[in-house]
């Protein structure tokens, strides 16, 4: 058969030669952070608000370049010459990368000194650098830092007999240059501004802030006594922190196992510097050379490095300056029940079960239709009720009392509440028990083992079969088993049988209701009390699911 020819659509044939027909992965991503930034330029939203999409786009950069930029590098430095989507080589995604990244920095410069910074301050939030302080903010920050700060600073210079340090991933540092009176000889120090401080250090007796780096700048001299500061500017670095390899972008394994070996040697590299602009370009150097950096990956920001620390300030408690919180409500017909169990689908049942009664409002066919609603629902109520009971046992926090029980009375009681299901069906059931063995269980718990299995074995056998309940003393334990003369389980199918949603006739299952988790819940419980559970099944022959739990001291222990 002669395979259909796809023409080229008329939208393709204008297309102009060479233009992409794709978007670039990164390039829209850097897109929607464009959105983010624009909600901090929405007039129409509170101005913490606005400060808290500033500080999301902001470590929206972060991610991106810990990720997506680092893994572009890696590209490079592993020489994966793939090219994306849209044709682009990962050189060239990178250019086209930094020209977008720097232009989002500079609108947040632009948000921070024109819209935000004045909008907080009208608020009675100042934030402010440390030459805007009065004399008497000045000294009372001066004692808190020789209280607080100096004690746990490290400064840590650089010089042939001490090796450029490790700058730790979106740290926040101090780049220092000291001159020394007597030899006018410069040394270079960096400090760490240690992460156990807030970025915005509230200013005494007022709604202001200054950040931290400040204040430690303006004290940087008590660090290096003798010496005198030429300069002191913060930066930040941004390392390699994407553990993940997408050999999709290699074009043979050779290359994406080659890929990943380097990528191990380069972990943690750095991929972005950024500084104050108000840093020397000697400096600046000095930084990118050590870090291994070109000057393709500096970013300069004029107002506040890191704007995400701006989360700092919309915590601050200005009800009228954010959103009205939202307080979640639970709807009154999914409300808890006295006991504080919850059924989500109580309301539909309720609403169906009104519909059913009310004929004068149900057509025939309608009723029909609410009737399939209302069996529906009862059984995701089921669903939902047994996978929060697993998920409870699973997790380990159901809490067993565990006693000496009389599995052997259990097991009548189940057959006595069962007595109607088995007369309709004219099904023979019979307890045996060798004595009253007592086993340590929990007494909900096994009611419930026994009475899902006693459950299975009713629906799965033909009318006129048997189901025999048994109950014994063996090698020191306790073993019940439930048999039955139904249609049995194809071989096949035992040993996943206890797998939550399985199902050996899916068809048959879900028409008589099952969830496909209560034989997992079974063994599940059987486990949490100690025992062990097992079947043996024959197709056509019937089923034995047998279970074994510890035997009480004492065979006339006071069961319960």
């Amino acid at each position: 058969m002669e395979r259909e020819r796809i023409l080229p659509s008329e939208a393709d044939a204008a297309r102009p030669v060479g233009e992409p027909r794709y978007f670039n992965r990164e390039l829209t991503w850097l897109d929607f952070n464009a959105r983010v930034i624009a909600l901090a330029e929405d007039d129409a939203l509170p101005v913490l608000e606005r400060a808290k999409f500033l500080a999301i786009a902001s470590r929206n950069l972060d991610h991106f370049f810990q990720v997506r930029v680092a893994g572009l590098k890696t590209q490079i430095a592993a020489e994966v010459g793939a090219r994306s989507i849209d044709g682009r080589s990962p050189s060239e995604q990178l250019a086209a990368i930094r020209t977008v990244v720097i232009e989002q920095v500079a609108r947040q410069d632009e948000i921070l000194r024109k819209d935000l910074f004045p909008r907080l301050r009208d608020l009675g939030i100042r934030l402010c650098g440390f030459e805007e302080l009065d004399p008497a903010e000045r000294r009372e920050l001066a004692r808190m830092f020789e209280e607080r700060i100096f004690p746990v600073l490290t400064p840590l210079s650089v010089d042939p007999s001490h090796p450029f340090p490790y700058i730790s991933n979106l740290s926040l540092n101090l780049a220092v240059v000291a001159r020394d009176p007597d030899t006018q000889v410069h040394r270079f120090a960096r400090i760490k501004v240690p992460p156990l401080f807030a970025r915005w250090i509230p200013l005494p007796g007022d709604v202001g802030f200054v950040p931290v780096e400040q204040l430690i700048a303006a004290h940087a001299q008590q660090l290096f006594p003798g010496m005198e500061i030429v300069s002191c500017n913060p930066f930040r670095v941004t390392r390699d922190a994407d553990l993940a390899l997408d050999e999709t972008d290699a074009e043979d394994l050779l290359q994406a196992v080659e890929f990943g070996l380097k990528r191990r040697l380069r972990m943690n590299a750095a991929v972005r510097l950024e500084v104050s602009e108000r840093m020397s370009e000697r400096v600046r150097s000095l930084l990118l050379a050590e870090l291994e950096l070109s000057s393709d990956d500096l970013y300069v920001a004029r107002e506040l490095i890191d704007p995400g620390s701006l989360w700092e300030i919309h915590a601050l408690d200005c009800p009228d300056a954010k959103l009205p919180t939202h307080v979640p409500l639970t709807p009154p017909a999914f409300a808890a029940r006295p006991d504080g169990s919850v059924d989500l689908f109580a309301a539909i049942r309720g609403f169906a079960e009104t519909l059913l009664e009310s004929a004068a409002l149900s057509p025939e066919d309608q009723k029909n239709y609410l009737e399939v609603i209302h069996r529906h629902a009862q059984r995701l109520s089921s669903l939902v009720e047994d996978l929060l009971e697993l998920s409870t046992i699973e997790s380990r926090t159901l809490r067993l009392e565990i006693a000496p029980v009389d599995v052997a009375s259990t097991a009548e009681n189940l057959i006595t509440d069962s007595r109607l299901r088995i007369d309709e069906r004219q099904i023979t059931a019979s307890l045996r028990s060798a004595g009253r063995p007592l086993a340590l269980a929990d007494v909900r718990a096994l009611d419930q083992v026994l009475g899902n299995l006693l459950d299975n074995a009713l629906k799965y056998t033909e009318p006129g079969g048997t189901i025999e309940v048994a109950v014994e003393e063996r090698l020191g334990r306790v073993r019940v088993s439930v048999a039955d003369s139904g249609i049995g389980i194809p071989a096949e199918d035992t040993a996943r049988i206890f797998e939550r949603f399985y199902r050996v006739d899916r068809a048959r299952s879900r028409a008589l209701g099952g969830t496909g988790l209560g034989l997992s819940i079974v063994k599940h419980l059987v486990q949490a009390m100690g025992g062990e559970i097992s079947v043996k099944s024959a197709l056509g022959k019937g089923s034995t699911f047998s279970f074994t739990l510890p035997r009480a001291a004492g065979a006339e222990g006071e069961p319960r």
